[in-house]
């Protein structure tokens, strides 16, 4: 989030990260970036964004169906560094990661996993620590890392819902799909799209809102156009 003030007004540049977007007593301009793959990897959120006047949704990609042109490490220096060797081979470490899946544990008392050779792919235990939880990942020959729960979206509400008591299989699954989502990210940082013009088309739409609403520019996104072939717009009033 960038937020930028002239005088005494604000005029705030947004790319929302979690959850939906619903301004209460503002009529800042407003523009969000995101990722075409937003709401495809949490579809279980309800990601609303409600745009009031001078208010734009752009999205990464050529088309609403091209779900995987760009994710949200493109908004990083990563979507032009991935063409260097050095990031090619750790790229291939992640996703010789994602090809072998992943296991997950969960329980409502216990400890870490005692004997690691059991170990044979990636694995999650998650185990609850009287009123809170617990998540450690494991790998096969490397010692166990605990994740933070505010890492993963969604974990928190799912591992609410579920018995106090033995859970049962059904419990589970929504919490298998969350993990499986948040592990694809080992591997699935970038999107397929170019990332040079990924970050060119950042840029570019950052420039223009700023000199539109900052300097008075001229405001090209009045006809709701988008302004490179790579992304498309939708433009307030409305909840998009």
């Amino acid at each position: 989030m960038v937020i930028l003030s002239s005088g005494s007004t604000q005029y705030l540049l947004v790319e929302v990260h979690m959850g939906s977007y619903k301004p209460k007593y503002t009529t800042l301009p407003t523009m969000h970036i995101i990722s075409s793959y937003w709401r495809s990897a949490f579809n279980w959120l309800p990601l609303v964004y409600q745009l009031n006047k001078n208010g734009y949704l752009v999205t990464l990609s050529p088309t609403e169906k091209n779900k995987h042109y760009s994710y949200h490490m493109n908004f990083t220096d990563f979507s032009t560094l991935q063409y260097l060797p050095a990031y090619q081979a750790f790229m291939a470490y992640n996703h010789s990661r994602l090809i072998i899946g992943e296991d997950v544990i969960v329980k409502i008392h216990g400890k870490v996993i005692d004997n690691q050779n059991r170990i044979k792919r990636p694995c999650y235990l998650i185990v609850r620590n009287k009123n809170s939880w617990d998540i450690f990942y494991y790998e096969p020959g490397k010692k166990a890392d605990k994740i933070n729960l505010e890492m993963i979206p969604g974990l928190q509400a799912a591992l609410n819902k579920l018995s106090s008591k033995q859970l049962k299989e059904f419990e589970i699954i929504p919490i298998k799909k969350i993990i499986h989502a948040y592990h694809q990210g080992f591997g699935n940082n970038l999107g397929q799209g170019n990332g040079l013009q990924i970050a060119k088309a950042i840029n570019l739409y950052a420039v223009y809102f700023f000199n539109a609403f900052l300097k008075n520019g001229k405001n090209p996104f009045r006809e709701c156009f988008p302004l490179s072939s790579n992304t498309h717009v939708d433009c307030e009033p409305g909840i998009f």
